[in-house]
């Protein structure tokens, strides 16, 4: 068997250097092929089969390698997918959360506007009770009027800021209720 190999590896390489080119020019496919010869003309050396076996055997390495590593492979795959999968279900309780707090927070602006609207209306109303009081005292007593008219125009001053303040906390509330999750706190 290995004189076999030998002697058609020969052959086929002495035919291959003998050849030009691809072998597709017309006089090498009219051209005769030479009969192989009864006896060898070149043997086969030991060194030759040694590096063939070498090369099986880590041909044979490489192949198990290459099988262990799909085996991997698919197992990392699988793995992806899974925390993958795992990580999306994540993102998706975060996002949940976010708009939970989102609400929540217009929330909190909507009622520290309407915290602010009592006040001020508190604080109205306490300007208004002493606005009546010292208007009544000014009329039954005509001789501290001076120091009766200039703390009447000090609180209706004071009355007409408030009352401004008022309308902007109104305003605020409603810009703060715009979007239609902030409405139904209002």
């Amino acid at each position: 068997m290995k004189v076999l190999f030998a002697i058609v590896s020969c052959l086929v390489l002495g035919t291959l250097a003998k050849s030009k080119g691809d072998g597709e020019e017309p006089k090498d496919l009219v051209a005769k092929v030479s009969q192989i010869p009864t006896t060898p003309t070149c043997s086969l050396r030991p060194m030759a089969v040694n590096e063939i076996a070498k090369l099986r055997l880590k041909y044979s390495d490489l192949q198990s390698h290459i099988s262990r590593e799909q085996t991997h492979a698919f197992s990392r795959k699988q793995y992806i997918k899974r925390m993958t999968a795992y990580l999306n279900s994540k993102i998706e309780e975060l996002n949940t959360v976010k708009s939970e707090l989102e609400l929540e927070e217009k929330w909190l602006k909507v009622s520290d506007q309407r915290l602010k609207s009592y006040q001020q209306k508190e604080k109205l109303i306490k300007l208004e009770d002493v606005l009546k009081c010292l208007t009544k005292t000014r009329d039954v007593s005509e001789k501290n009027k001076a120091s009766h008219d200039s703390a009447i125009e000090d609180l209706t001053k004071q009355k007409s800021e408030v009352e401004a303040a008022l309308e902007k906390i109104k305003t605020d509330l409603k810009d703060a209720a715009g979007s239609t999750e902030a409405k139904k706190f209002l």
